[in-house]
């Protein structure tokens, strides 16, 4: 039986393992090779993770711009709030949501 942990940057994501029926079924250069495949796998998870990792923070970059863009159209405190509650509430799937403005206190 050969079982080697699926690891990369000290994460362990798991193990990979494979077993044969006869006894000394699997040579130097088997467990060699089979150990060179888990780590090319766990590369190839890290990477993808990656890169999913980056395309949300790519997504959020855009939308922070794109609600920016219609902020800077407003004329008026209360339509900007409104749009900035709006498009958060889109972008996290709220169904609703509230903001309250307290009037100022003794001129401040």
């Amino acid at each position: 039986m050969l079982v080697v942990p699926v690891r990369t940057r000290g994460r362990l994501f798991g193990v990979v393992s494979v077993g044969a029926i006869a006894l000394d079924a699997f040579t130097e250069t088997d467990i060699a090779v089979f150990q060179q495949i888990v780590n090319q796998m766990a590369v190839a998870m890290d990477n993808a993770q990656t890169y999913t990792q980056s395309q949300r923070v790519a997504r959020n970059k855009s939308l922070t711009n794109e609600i920016s863009v219609q902020l800077q159209r407003q004329s008026d405190i209360h339509q900007m709030v409104n749009l900035t509650l709006n498009e958060v509430g889109r972008a996290i799937g709220a169904r609703r949501g509230r903001v309250r403005i307290k009037p100022p206190q003794n001129g401040n």
